[in-house]
């Protein structure tokens, strides 16, 4: 095998020193090799990150960007699928040069599409699916393989209320164990030159146990063994290990972005007696889970979602409103109602962004606020958010306009870590001419396809925003070469509404929404 890549999702580069400790296979790659810390997106979602890493290209040109317009429809959130990623994936381009591919559990991959080799989808495969694999026969090889741990369930609605922890740590590791076993014997079978797999269930259990380090550490253990016999197995000229994000503990405090708008006169609410009506509900909602924090397990889950999500765009004035956010994915600016005032207003926001602080602990509420001019280009420049934002550890942003601008978060409360907060990965490199334990310094999640084709002695299409990670290499290694680009057909397609409310239930069990 040419080159082996194998995710550990969510894996922090905070982390790294405890990971070595526990992973003599990982601190070996380390030791022999290049590594370092792996910029990821803003905002640091997986749905976003993994197109970003797979085609080397920020989200403007690849289109994947998990938002729905508030001011469109508030209560359909779009979920990304493989063909919303407009631009080629880095095993299509090993496919088109003769490459054997082997691809499994990569995020935003399903439905497959044909490659040169096999393909198991990942993340976001509706759990009832058949249709998760290329070729379509291999899944009657898989047997009683499962894509992803689920823990909200048509049965469980409110999984604090009586959720089993242990229950889902063992099924975790049973799926674990499957996956690694489906990939020793895909490999042995057939080969191929390039093979990735995206390990997700260590996102999932740090997302359930960031609070009990103990079993953090064993899931990384048991991660290490895979690893030694995934690398023992396929014997690779070249090894990569990448996370797509890092990890924090759960943020315990909301900040209503869009009440923040309010009071600095970007947006107005709605006065019709339907827009009070809404917010009131709301907000005499949270006043009383506040206090009565046990009431919120006997409000159905799509009652809680109605109000919260369905109903915001009916509580803006939209005739009015200047700039908006829409959940904790980014501000809108009106360039209807902003004119040539854009780039000003976008500006005023946020500097005034910058600035804003907690008034209990004096602590920032925003690492880094950023128009979207400085992180994205390309032909779906448009359909991003005007301005993004990493918030600090502490902070969930949400859109509802609440009478304080910093309230007790109240979702969620069986999550223990989430990511949104921390875009520090890791990756590491190990090969033929890769220097040995280097760090490098100032690596993006886009670099490591270009750094792949590199790899593989492939030319490296011009217009990826990624890099070849040069400082990992020995100077003696010839230069990287670069070509055009020829535009990527587009295709559609689109979630059924039980497949998509299937997977909103896993993105709500883990947090996510």
């Amino acid at each position: 095998m040419e080159l082996l890549v194998i995710g550990l999702d969510g894996a922090p580069y905070h982390l790294l020193d405890d990971m070595r400790q526990r992973m003599p296979c990982l601190d070996g790659l380390m030791e022999n090799g290049s590594y370092g810390l792996l910029k990821s997106t803003i905002p640091a979602l997986s749905l976003l990150a993994w197109p970003v890493f797979y085609t080397g290209k920020n989200p403007g040109k690849i289109g994947v960007y998990v938002t729905k317009l508030m001011r469109e429809s508030v209560d359909e959130i779009r979920l990304p699928t493989s063909h919303d990623v407009k631009a080629p994936a880095v095993w299509e381009i090993l496919s088109r040069a003769k490459r054997k591919v082997g691809v499994v559990n990569v995020p935003v991959t399903y439905p497959p599409k044909p490659v040169n080799g096999f393909m198991i989808t990942g993340f976001l495969t509706p759990p009832s699916s058949r249709n998760y694999t290329y070729p379509e026969e291999l899944k009657d090889e898989l047997a009683d393989y499962v894509v992803d741990l689920d823990i909200l369930t048509e049965e469980k609605k409110m999984p604090e209320r009586d959720l089993d922890k242990s229950s889902l740590l063992r099924e975790q590791y049973n799926i674990t164990e499957k996956r690694a076993r489906t990939c020793l014997r895909m490999i042995h079978k057939y080969a191929p030159d390039f093979f990735i797999v995206n390990f997700k269930g260590l996102d999932n259990v740090q997302h359930l146990f960031w609070d009990t380090p103990q079993i953090i550490f064993e899931f990384y253990q048991r991660l290490n063994s895979i690893m030694k016999q995934l690398i023992d197995e396929a014997k690779p000229t070249y090894t990569m290990v990448m996370s797509d994000h890092g990890f924090q503990p759960r943020s315990t405090k909301y900040f209503h972005i869009n009440s923040f708008l309010e009071r600095e006169g970007f947006l107005f609410r709605n006065r019709s007696l339907k827009g009070r009506f809404s917010i009131f509900s709301y907000n005499f909602g949270v006043y009383v889970v506040e206090r009565f924090p046990f009431l919120r397990n006997l409000i159905p889950e799509r009652t809680k979602s109605s109000v919260a999500i369905g109903q915001m765009r009916d509580r803006i004035d939209w005739g009015r409103t200047l700039a908006y956010a829409d959940w904790h994915r980014g501000i809108f600016v009106s360039k209807e109602l902003a004119g040539s005032d854009y780039r000003e207003i976008a500006a005023a926001i946020i500097e005034k962004m910058k600035g804003i602080k907690d008034p209990e602990t004096g602590e920032l509420v925003f690492r880094a606020v950023k128009m979207k001019e400085e992180l994205f280009s390309g032909p779906y420049f448009d359909l991003l958010p005007d301005i993004v934002w990493l918030p600090s550890t502490q902070y969930r942003i949400n859109a509802n306009l609440y009478p304080r601008l910093i309230s007790p978060r109240l979702d969620a409360p069986h999550v223990s870590g989430e990511h949104m907060t921390d875009p520090d990965g890791i990756f590491t490199l190990t090969g033929p001419g890769i220097l040995r334990n280097k760090e490098i310094r100032g690596a993006q999640i886009a670099d490591l396809t270009p750094t792949i084709l590199y790899l593989m002695d492939l030319p490296i299409p011009g217009d990826m925003d990624g890099r070849v990670l040069e400082d990992a290499f020995e100077p003696s290694r010839k230069k990287a070469t670069y070509e055009e680009s020829g535009e990527e057909e587009e295709k559609k397609f689109e979630f059924s509404e039980e497949d998509a409310k299937k997977i909103e239930e896993r993105l709500k069990g883990l947090g996510y929404l």
